[in-house]
């Protein structure tokens, strides 16, 4: 007897605990629902989790909401619009099985329905309205378009259209709105994207032998943090990082940030490189961050210049004033003589002719080339004979009657043999004295910077030369 009334106990101390809910409670049950939705995404190995939990409740909240009116204004239209009436059990059932699904199987829902209703409507004499059939009522019931779509899930109209259209079409499924409407670009990554391309024009690489430009940065981090420090002086709004580098897989060129460089790098950047990688996470850093930043802004600045009488020699306006050559030599080792794209291996160690090629480029004339051998001295008199030759070039192309600008900017490497030395300096002051220009601007960019168009126009050479049996200089 003491038992059964422990027993007795015990199921009414349960029935305490564990409180009936109502048969049904809508807020409970989209609260479920949306909580559902909420639970952590898998993408790859790692789970995105959407905030903290404030964030996640207030989230909730707006979709219980959302979803409550939205079965209220369904049963208002219905019931008003054709005279129908539905539950609020039997609204919040359709509507739940609606959301239930993913954005896929909505469209693909919305599209099938459609496609039925179309077909339906092709059948009907034109003079006949084609109604929807009611859900969860006898045929005898029909109703609209617009109370379909609100008792299916309170669809919205742009998207009941977008997938008529669809189907009116003929297309065999009906695509995401950011497939059908091209989203238009914000005005924060059109202005990274003017940022980089200029950026990338000052003082990146154009890679010769691809559509790449190669930046100083070794990181994209760290080009990030140049973007937001230049444009935070300017006070315009910044891309975060995840959305620029969105942008820059976007560009049509692309842009490169490596630790190891395909040309020879820059003393020093690879110095402060170094400086950077061992100042990292010290009070340091931003010392070694501004050395750079320094580096940077000079070699910027006299690509700047490089760039700007370029275009002089270039542009209609003054092209007739100033003259832009720049002139370099092509790697020995691509110009030898035979060179054959199947090298037979009796051929191994055997003397070859070396030949040396000089490109010149007179900027919005010509583009030159010009082949010695080993004949003559590798010194500054084959940088003069190939100024004199291309401007003899020149004249040819143009006619007996013309006439080159008087002011010459020159761009060189740095070579000393060649190029930085009394002699060609004494060559260039000898042409002013003679007045075959009134004035000469002689330019070197920094050592390991000085990659330029020209080198373009050997990396074509070269590719072209791969698949080719040279047997002769000519």
């Amino acid at each position: 007897m003491t038992v059964s009334n422990n027993v007795q106990q015990d199921e009414e101390d349960d029935d305490v605990k564990l409180p009936i809910k109502p048969a049904f409670d809508p807020e409970y049950v989209w609260t479920l629902l949306a909580l559902s939705k909420e639970s952590p995404v898998s993408r790859g190995k790692a789970k995105i989790k959407h905030g903290s939990k404030l964030e996640q409740d207030a989230r909730v909240a707006q979709k219980v909401r959302k979803w409550t009116e939205g079965v209220a204004i369904a049963q208002e239209q219905v019931a008003s619009h054709c005279g129908i009436t539905y539950t609020e059990a039997e609204v919040t059932g359709l509507h739940m099985s609606f959301h239930q699904k993913n954005q896929e199987s909505q469209r693909e829902f919305l599209f099938n329905n459609l496609k039925e209703y179309q077909a339906v409507r092709k059948g009907n004499d034109a003079k006949t309205q084609t109604r929807w059939s009611a859900p969860l009522r006898d045929h005898e019931h029909n109703i609209c378009s617009c109370c379909w779509r609100e008792l299916q899930g309170h669809i919205d109209e742009g998207r009941y259209k977008r997938a008529m259209r669809a189907v009116k079409t003929g297309a065999q499924n009906v695509l995401p709105r950011s497939s059908n409407k091209k989203r238009t670009t914000s005005g924060k990554t059109m202005s990274a994207s003017a940022w980089l391309r200029t950026f990338g024009k000052d003082v990146g690489d154009f890679m010769p032998n691809e559509n790449m430009i190669q930046l100083p940065a070794a990181r994209v981090q760290e080009l990030y943090g140049i973007y937001v420090q230049e444009l935070a002086e300017d006070e315009e709004r910044t891309l975060s990082r995840q959305a620029f580098g969105r942008m820059m897989k976007k560009e049509q060129i692309k842009y490169a940030c490596k630790q190891m460089k395909k040309f020879s790098k820059c003393n020093e950047c690879s110095r402060l490189d170094v400086d950077l990688q061992l100042a990292m996470n010290t009070p340091l850093c931003s010392v070694a961050k501004a050395n750079k930043e320094v580096h940077r802004v000079h070699v910027t600045a006299q690509k700047s210049k490089y760039y700007k009488h370029r275009q002089k020699g270039k542009s209609s306006r003054t092209c007739s004033i100033w003259l832009s050559i720049i002139i370099d030599g092509m790697d020995q080792a691509k110009t030898c003589v035979p060179r054959l794209h199947r090298n037979p291996k009796n051929l191994d160690g055997h003397d070859v002719l070396n030949v040396h090629l000089t490109g010149v480029i007179i900027h919005g004339h010509l583009h030159q080339l010009y082949t010695w051998v080993d004949n003559f001295p590798k010194d500054s008199n084959v940088t003069a004979t190939v100024l004199l030759e291309a401007l003899k070039d020149l004249k040819k192309l143009k006619g007996p009657k013309y006439e080159h600008p008087r002011n010459l900017y020159l761009q060189l490497d740095n070579c000393s043999g060649e190029n930085k030395n009394r002699f060609f300096l004494t060559f260039l002051a000898l042409l002013v004295q003679l007045g075959v220009f009134d004035r000469i601007k002689l330019s070197f960019l920094q050592v390991g910077h000085t990659h330029e168009d020209i080198d373009q126009l050997f990396s074509r050479l070269s590719t072209l030369w791969v698949s080719c049996d040279i047997f002769s200089v000519d």
